[in-house]
């Protein structure tokens, strides 16, 4: 096993990495600060997503091969930490937070599997890797071979279909025919109802919960004002913003029928 200041440098070299892949997208965060109201791209972040994923795999493998899972947890909050303090709030919902959870179950998972097969992880500190012709023979712990495909969303993200689908039931509840009626659950009325539900169910699940960055006031349409929940960011910012949102999950709830039939 590794000692401590092994794994430190190696934990500290994929946060380098990890940093040097988030660099492009501090273009995006300056333009805003120069032009608070202006539009804002967020392609890079998308194109980064499987990179971030892919440094928490490895950090957390290497973590495990040490036989130091607690450090495992501790790299997984400063990745989400820097996300945090790196990215725009207003593009919080695009990092893809269930990505980084299952990237990191995925990780945990795979060193399971592979110590009950007794076949030892590469680890960039052993002598076996130590010279050239080795370490071409050696898998890479950023890549396990073995790890389970997963379905993705938008953007390249996994696709958080659970919250998906129970907006989609709450939504039913009031207009049993939104798949072939767009009308039936956008009215005003409607949406009242929708929204109080919502509500209630987010007491009970987070499934329900409405964005974090509108309870952050950081989406332009609530300018400033800081929503408690789907009611209160439909009386702040109308129901275009409410639409928007559900009409978000309730498109990835027929995706996911149309590839399920």
């Amino acid at each position: 096993m590794p000692d401590a200041p092994e794994l430190t440098k190696r934990l500290d070299a994929i946060a380098q990495r990890f940093c040097d892949r988030l660099r492009p997208y501090e273009k995006i965060r300056k333009n805003r600060e120069a032009n608070p109201h202006g539009p804002t791209k967020p392609l890079e972040l998308t194109r980064m997503q499987p990179d971030i994923e892919e440094f928490l795999r490895e950090g957390v493998i290497a973590c495990m091969a040490a036989d130091r899972p607690e450090l495992a947890a501790g790299f997984k909050t400063y990745i989400c930490a820097e996300l945090h303090r790196q990215v725009l709030e207003e593009h919080w919902p695009l990092v893809g937070w269930a990505g980084i959870d299952r990237a990191d179950q995925d990780a945990r998972a795979h060193w399971e599997k592979e110590k009950q097969r007794s076949i030892p992880v590469p680890r960039p500190w052993d002598p076996a890797v130590g010279n050239e012709s080795s370490r071409r023979k050696a898998a890479p712990l950023s890549a396990p071979s073995d790890l389970p495909l997963r379905r993705r969303g938008p953007g390249g993200f996994p696709a958080d279909i659970e919250k998906h689908m129970a907006i989609a039931e709450v939504v039913s509840k009031h207009a049993s025919d939104w798949r072939t009626n767009r009308e039936s659950w956008t009215q005003q009325e409607t949406l009242d109802r929708i929204c109080t539900d919502l509500d209630t169910e987010a007491e009970n699940s987070s499934l329900y919960d409405a964005p974090v960055n509108w309870k952050d006031g950081k989406t332009g349409t609530l300018k400033g004002a800081k929503a408690r929940g789907w009611a209160d960011a439909l009386k702040l910012a109308g129901p275009k913003l409410i639409t928007g949102q559900i009409f978000t999950h309730l498109k990835m709830v027929r995706k996911h029928e149309a590839n399920h039939n």
